[in-house]
């Protein structure tokens, strides 16, 4: 099986996220959300709420632990939103395909996947 996906469309990014195994389930749907959210580059910038209420926690610490264990494995990265009384910034996060790929191909060495 040769995994050269490059995306076409947004919902590329749903697909590729698919069939990452990650360490927690809590973990797999962030991704989810996350691909769901991505545009054609990779780039999303939904709020906490957001992202707390389409995967149903209740807690920010959950959805936290999941984002770092998303980054610690190499898929996404986030750049930290700021605001002020006037202006709120939300944060940027990035899924990396180059890294998905290669995660994919070690998974269907591994036999994970």
């Amino acid at each position: 099986m040769q995994i050269n996906i490059k995306p076409t469309s947004p919902w590329k990014w749903v697909k590729m996220v698919r069939y990452i195994q990650t360490k927690t389930a809590t973990e797999h749907h962030v991704l989810q959300v996350l691909g769901a959210y991505a545009n054609l580059e990779g780039c999303c910038y939904p709020s906490y709420e957001a992202l707390m209420r389409d995967c149903c926690f209740s807690s920010k610490h959950t959805l936290s632990r999941a984002l770092k264990g998303l980054r610690k494995l190499g898929v996404v990265t986030w750049k930290k939103g700021h605001g002020n009384q006037f202006r709120k910034f939300a944060n940027v996060y990035t899924l990396d395909q180059d890294a998905m790929v290669s995660l994919l191909r070690d998974q269907k060495k591994a036999g994970t996947i």
